[in-house]
């Protein structure tokens, strides 16, 4: 029978030890006697049912409420309320796992009831997850993801923290050194601004000519200073140079000049009058820094530091009006413009009107092929993807001042540095992140090194974090998802009747093609190229600054080494221990780390419908990328090619136009008083992730039923949460995944850079696109959540 796992054992395993510390003593003596009488009789079902509705009652009294939350209980009744004709225990259709417990509890808590799913399917979805999770002070949004991502820090900071086992790997002992050298917080403080100090004097200019008295402009020597500051740190400024897979020929490299990007937003430096508290924070976080990394010896006048911080800032705006904005970036045959280096100088050259205006681009891409044992020469074709930025770049730099562009090129440096450095420092760029971003609290040092060193060292921490926690048997259930969904698309794709036959069938040899990476790289079963993969990397015990600098320069320089290999399919670009996936378009390939394969967006224990509507939607939104407005401009191959015809592909373009407008008017009321005028979503630059959440929200349920027809029936229903049909716990899934708590300063600046739409709306517009959505929470035509008019492609 069901009761070999009682209830009572399954409340004493989830909460006692919460009972204990947070029921009030009534509550708690009360739910000892009702675990001590069902642990006593077992098999008595009278007993049991009869328990059952007060126990659940007084759980959910359990927990730490802010007033807020408090207040909400209050306001919608938010508690479970069954009777015993209606309990679980009855019902031949309910899951009674203790894994099945643990999911009702979950998405019972997540749920906002006193909302009709109809009317707003987020708060439906979210509002009660968004009640209990406050934004912590060190941060500026809380969500699902990062909720995940808090549990996945603190598993790598154990592996960082441990002692170094005589079977790890090198790499993973240098990872652990780096992290010692970064949490050493006393020896950073000591060392002071030096580390700093002394990285900015070995880049040839003399310093930060801004932390000066006095400054010589013959010290700035530009292709050379560009070459430092991209080799050293990989940090894009005013050019930025890197080696690509070839738009055009996917198994080949080339070398790719872009343009660069300023450190705010390019919305609020071509409309700063918009902006005023962020940009007066971003001048007063420059100038705070400047006078914090000078010298007693040689301080300049604090007047003086603050007219180069206003030239400084006055130069990235106009540098900001030069960049092509993403929206205008989505057709990439737009950035395919081939050209000999020789041919390239040439051409900038003759925007110029004086010697130090002037790009050697050949000098300046060997400067980067320094140490990787090539040459580069003139007639070297490489990738200009902003060919008329290069121009009025030169014109720029032509008309300002050396040591304005001395000063912004090297501020780059110091602000991707400082936060690295002393708590002083660190400060600051928090002092700035409360008006940027509504944050001004740092993390624990222990969380910025993990994330430090995991970026860094991304493939080596992921190793060890691969042995410890994941499930093999993970990799083979995504697969099969995986699978479930190719089947359903390659049905739809075969049935479009707006798609010709010729562009039919290419689209179904692309979805064939598509090749998925699931977990981590196989070459972590390979211990000799394991090792080799990691050859040349540099840490220092005492000496975090250069463990920072060291391991972006190999990555860079290891990039760089590409440029006349051969590329295959089967290379790993992510890392494992990592909360997101991915689509490389260039590569026709699928990405699904090892970090985002787990609760509560996927578990072996928990129903296929939360599965399927919370991994599966992500698993379908990654592989529609590849037939979004971008993604459908690459082939099988993701070679960059015209696969469509002519007739389909305005077809296309009119339905990816819906979704344009469609989300150009979801009004988004928080940044009203922020903006001064009624804000709606840019619907231009969102729309591929916009048409991948259609899309894969559309696929991931027909796979599901799919999944439920071959099983020849219905899913379990969840205990707690039982009146919710299978299909409904679906799109529940699919709306737990975007739940967050947002300050109006994050969401401003998501609203201003992100390429996905704010959350709420990603839920709600993939819903209310959703005839099944409708269907399933019976919702009338015309409701909120069930437009007449709806946008679908797929």
């Amino acid at each position: 029978m069901f009761f070999t796992f009682p209830f009572g054992l399954l409340c004493l395993t989830l909460f006692v030890s919460q009972c204990e510390a947070k029921v009030e003593s009534n509550q708690r003596d009360q739910l000892k006697h009702i675990f001590e009488s069902l642990e006593n009789n077992k098999h008595n079902d009278h007993l049991i049912n009869s328990w059952f509705p007060i126990g659940i009652k007084i759980m959910n009294k359990i927990g730490e409420m802010s007033k807020k939350d408090q207040d909400y209980k209050r306001k919608n009744k938010y508690r479970f309320d069954y009777n015993v004709d209606k309990l679980p225990f009855k019902q031949d259709n309910v899951c009674r796992t203790k894994e099945c417990y643990e999911a009702g509890l979950l998405v019972q808590s997540n749920l906002n009831e006193s909302v009709n799913p109809c009317d707003d399917f987020y708060e439906f979805s979210c509002g009660g997850w968004i009640a209990k999770h406050q934004i912590p002070n060190t941060s500026s949004q809380f969500s699902q993801f990062d909720l995940v991502g808090k549990t996945l820090q603190k598993q790598l900071k154990e592996i960082l923290e441990s002692d170094a086992e005589v079977t790890d790997p090198l790499p993973v002992k240098a990872a652990q050194v780096a992290y010692k050298a970064c949490i050493d917080e006393e020896t950073i403080e000591q060392q002071g601004i030096e580390p700093l100090t002394s990285v900015l004097n070995s880049l040839g200019t003399g310093g930060w000519p801004i932390t000066q008295q006095s400054w010589d402009p013959s010290q700035l020597d530009m292709t050379e200073l560009f070459v430092q500051v991209t080799r050293r740190w990989n940090i894009h400024q005013l050019v930025y140079v890197s080696v690509q897979e070839d738009r055009v020929n996917s198994t080949r490299n080339i070398i790719t000049i872009d343009q660069g990007s300023p450190i705010l937003p390019r919305s609020m430096l071509i409309d700063p009058d918009s902006y005023p508290d962020q940009i007066e924070a971003y001048s007063e976080w420059i100038l705070g820094t400047a006078l914090a990394l000078s010298a007693d010896s040689n301080r300049p006048d604090p007047s003086t530091v603050k007219i180069d911080v206003h030239d400084m800032i006055k130069f990235e705006m106009k540098f900001a009006n030069l960049t092509t904005p993403s929206e205008m970036r989505r057709d990439h045959s737009r950035l395919q413009n081939l050209i000999s280096l020789a041919h390239l100088t040439e051409w900038t050259n003759s925007a110029a009107s004086t010697e130090r205006s002037k790009i050697n681009w050949v000098a300046l891409v060997n400067g980067l092929f320094n140490g990787t044992g090539m040459s580069i020469d003139e007639t070297e074709i490489v990738n200009v993807e902003e060919f008329d930025y290069l121009f009025r770049l030169v014109r720029l730099i032509e008309e300002t001042p050396p040591k304005v562009i001395a000063n912004y090129v090297i501020w780059h440096v110091v602000q991707a540095l400082a936060y690295e450095s002393t708590n002083h420092l660190r400060q600051l760029t928090y002092d700035f992140q409360f008006v940027y971003m509504g944050s001004n609290v740092s993390e624990p040092r222990w969380q910025d090194c993990v994330n430090s060193v995991n970026e860094l060292l991304g493939f080596a921490v992921g190793f060890k974090y691969v042995k410890r926690h994941f499930n093999d048997q993970h990799k083979k259930e995504v697969q099969s998802l995986i699978a479930n969904m190719k089947v359903v698309l390659k049905s739809r794709l075969s049935s479009l009747s707006w798609m010709d036959s010729e562009t039919r069938s290419a689209a179904l040899d692309k979805l064939e093609a598509m090749h998925e990476f699931i977990g981590y790289p196989e070459w972590y079963n390979n211990s000799t190229y394991f090792n080799e993969y990691f050859t040349g990397i540099s840490v220092s015990q005492d000496n975090h600054l250069y463990n920072v600098e060291s391991l972006l320069t190999y990555k860079y320089m290891k990039a760089l080494k590409t440029l006349y290999e051969i590329n295959t399919r089967d290379e790993w670009q992510v890392n494992p221990a990592e909360v997101n996936a991915y689509n490389d378009i260039g590569a026709n390939s699928i990405i699904f780390p090892a970090g985002i394969l787990q609760p509560p967006f996927f578990s072996l224990s928990q129903p296929e419908a939360l599965n399927y509507g919370s991994i599966g939607i992500v698993i379908g939104h990654e592989i529609m990328h590849g037939f979004d407005d971008m993604g459908r401009q690459n082939d099988k191959f993701g070679n960059l090619v015209q696969w469509w015809s002519h007739q389909t592909l305005q077809t296309y373009k009119k339905k990816a136009a819906c979704f344009v407008k469609q989300y150009g008017r979801f009004r988004i009321p928080q940044l009203d008083v922020t903006l001064n005028k009624p804000v709606t979503a840019n619907g231009v630059r969102t729309q591929g992730e916009n048409i991948a959440d259609n899309g894969g929200l559309e696929m991931a349920y027909l796979a599901y039923k799919k999944y439920v027809m071959e099983k020849e029936g219905k899913e379990l229903r969840l205990p707690g949460v039982e009146k919710y049909s299978p299909e409904q716990l679906f799109f529940i899934g699919y709306g737990s995944n975007w739940c967050e708590a947002v300050s109006k300063e994050s969401l401003l600046s998501d609203y201003l850079t992100e390429d996905h739409s704010v959350q709420r709306l990603r839920v709600i517009g993939a819903v209310s696109n959703s005839e099944y959505f409708a269907r399933a929470f019976n919702c009338k035509l015309g409701s909120a959540m069930n437009p007449v008019d709806k946008c679908s492609i797929w």
